[in-house]
């Protein structure tokens, strides 16, 4: 699973994606009070790691399949779910893939947009699709072990920023260790560019998670990780031209897996994997400052977190008890400070 394999639909239905171990790949939809399976794709080999829903939560997901090493993306049309081979050059997707919907100027309607990492030649790649089993695919950045990518769809226009990407980007040196925030930006009638930039250094970006406001704003949440001291879970918004982090905890290997959303106010949360107790945490800010609650501590629980915030407010956390083997699902209920556990698989 990734920071983007649950989703709330416009109907405040509840989806969830993920790999099925070793040869089936699943996505999940919750009605009341049931989880329906759906099954993607059935092939005899790992597939559906690294799995992928749009903030949009339609029936589309990118994912990586781990024979071939290749980038796969899936939809659903009526009953029957297509599969489409995106990128086989080397091993693709792997560490994170991610999808959204983009306005670009191609195009009348909004295409699939994914970022990954190219493991072969250790880059962060984009592709979007012109059609049917077409997909365009180009380099962002030169990058060293991008872990996790995060993709939102805003406006299209000239000058307008069309989709914003966080990912880490790795160096020879701890001090070149970097988060970084990518845009799309349109320059021109039916033309676009990448332009990347360094939010934070020194350690920063293990384990990113990107969400964008209504007034365009980013907002990111990560882990910064230091030689000698605590790490850090961070967050990091940017204001005009200038990015402003600031530590959400610090701890003893904390911050992992981490997945930000922001509610109808544009509050930031983020769900979190508390490595050193095995614990499942949500981070969120109100009147400036960060409340911290423990949401699951029964096992060793929490590793890759998924969060959404519904139209009321409410947190859904997907997450995984690798003490039982099982994908889990918490939704905050009455309060900010309860929330029910329920077992999916």
């Amino acid at each position: 699973m990734t920071d983007r394999s649950l989703c709330i639909d416009g109907s405040g239905t509840a989806k969830l994606v993920f790999g099925g171990g070793a040869n089936i790949f699943w996505i999940y939809t919750l009605g009341d009070p049931l989880w329906f399976v759906d099954p993607v794709q059935i092939v005899n080999t790992k597939i559906g790691q690294y799995a992928s829903l749009a903030k949009s939560c339609q029936n589309q997901v990118s994912y990586y399949e781990e024979l071939g090493g290749d980038l796969y993306y899936s939809y659903k049309i009526g009953s029957v779910w297509n599969n489409e081979n995106v990128d086989q050059t080397g091993d693709v997707g792997r560490w994170g893939t991610s999808l959204a919907f983009v306005n670009l100027p191609i195009s009348i309607t909004p295409l699939p947009s994914i970022l990954y990492y190219d493991q072969t030649n250790a880059k962060l790649k984009h592709a979007y699709r012109v059609g049917a089993n077409d997909w365009t695919i180009s380099v962002l950045d030169d990058s060293g072990p991008s872990l996790s990518y995060s993709t939102e769809n805003t406006s299209s226009g000239p000058g307008e920023i069309l989709a914003h990407g966080s990912y880490y980007k790795g160096g020879p040196a701890f001090a070149s260790m970097s988060l970084m925030y990518a845009y799309l930006v349109q320059t021109g009638d039916s033309a676009w560019a990448w332009g990347t930039e360094e939010v934070e250094g020194g350690g920063a970006g293990f384990d990113n998670s990107i969400a964008v406001d209504a007034s365009k704003t980013p907002h990111i949440s990560y882990r910064k990780w230091t030689l000698f001291g605590p790490d850090y879970l961070k967050y990091a918004k940017k204001t005009g031209n200038t990015w402003y982090p600031e530590v959400v905890e610090s701890c003893i290997d904390c911050g992992r897996y981490t997945s930000i959303a922001l509610d109808n106010l544009g509050n930031p949360a983020i769900s979190y994997y508390d490595a050193y107790n095995g614990e499942l945490k949500f981070a969120y800010k109100r009147g400036g400052t960060w409340h911290i609650e423990r949401v699951d501590t029964v096992g060793d629980v929490g590793e890759f977190t998924s969060l959404a915030i519904d139209s009321t407010g409410r947190p859904h956390i997907s997450y995984y008890d690798r003490t039982n083997g099982k994908v889990k699902y918490a939704v905050g209920i009455l309060s900010k400070d309860f929330y029910l556990p329920l077992i999916l698989k």
